[in-house]
């Protein structure tokens, strides 16, 4: 007869679960905090810029810069000089900004390949064997 047997607990109970010294700080926070922001926001009123600061960091979600949605008219038929002049033309008129139009055209350069631009059969060798000394400039 085995001494263990498999996929049985040699301790069914287990050991009781206690609370964490983190656990009980978290509690007692959590207690307190209607308190302890009462106490805040009478501090603000009254003047105090480091509990503003306080309310302000930990109250507010902090804004993120986002952008507009761009929209470009293009046409499926369009090659990639015709989408980058595009992008250069709206950025030179204002309707979007520099860094939007930076974007984009680093995107446009991405999506070029050699491949594309010259015989298919040469340029792809020659790109499998030197990709990594590549740089499409």
């Amino acid at each position: 007869m085995a001494k263990f047997i498999t996929g049985t607990s040699g301790n069914p109970q287990g050991r009781p679960r206690q609370q964490t010294t983190q656990q009980l700080l978290r509690q007692a926070i959590q207690d307190a905090l209607p308190d302890v922001v009462t106490v805040l926001i009478n501090q603000a009123r009254a003047g105090d810029q480091g509990a503003c600061k306080i309310l302000l960091d930990k109250g507010l979600a902090s804004l993120k810069p986002q952008s507009d949605v761009v929209n470009f008219d293009i046409a499926t038929n369009d090659t990639l000089a015709d989408v980058g002049q595009c992008v250069i033309d709206r950025a030179s008129r204002g309707e979007i900004s520099p860094d939007i139009a930076v974007a984009f055209s680093i995107r446009i350069r991405a999506s070029i390949r050699p491949p594309q631009l010259y015989s298919e059969m040469i340029v792809e060798s020659f790109w499998l064997k030197y990709n990594k000394h590549c740089k499409i400039v």
